[in-house]
């Protein structure tokens, strides 16, 4: 046995490698992931804030995708900790996540028998949720959708 990755407060229900292999994300009921690194188990860093059980994480080269019992399913810049974007839509649990090959669409899993693609980038996010939305972006939704302060000039 290389490592063995201990420090979540209830019972992990999902492991996933990054591309390289050198990390590895786990989800647990404790509504967390942790990263670590693979060979020596040491613990990287924890994605915080959902609220309920994280059921699944999936790792591309730069994001996390988190998929929650909290009905949600969250982006995260991996290497930092950062929330990059909350992503909407999902009228249950969300129960996995999973990247395209190349990193750029995230597809989740929900418990109302909906499987939702969503672009990865945040590029790609706010371009897409622009050309869908006839008004101005409330401060509101910059925070929660985008995970940004503010919107300025943003249609």
């Amino acid at each position: 046995m290389l490592a063995t990755l201990a420090g979540h407060a209830a019972e992990v229900y999902f492991v996933a490698f990054s591309p390289d292999g050198k990390t590895v994300a786990t989800a647990s009921v404790d509504q967390t992931v942790k990263l670590w690194n693979a060979a020596s188990g040491q613990e990287l860093r924890q994605l915080q804030g959902h609220g309920n059980r994280v059921q699944a994480v999936a790792l591309s080269d730069s994001q996390a995708a988190t998929a929650s019992w909290d009905r949600t399913a969250r982006l995260w810049d991996w290497e930092s900790g950062a929330l990059l974007a909350t992503l909407p839509g999902n009228q249950g649990k969300v129960l996995d996540a999973v990247f395209s090959p190349d990193g750029r669409w995230l597809a989740t899993a929900g418990e109302d028998g909906t499987v939702r693609i969503y672009a990865a980038t945040l590029s790609d996010l706010a371009l897409i949720a622009g050309e869908r939305l006839t008004r101005s972006w409330s401060e509101e939704e910059c925070q929660l959708y985008l995970a940004r302060s503010s919107c300025a000039g943003r249609r």
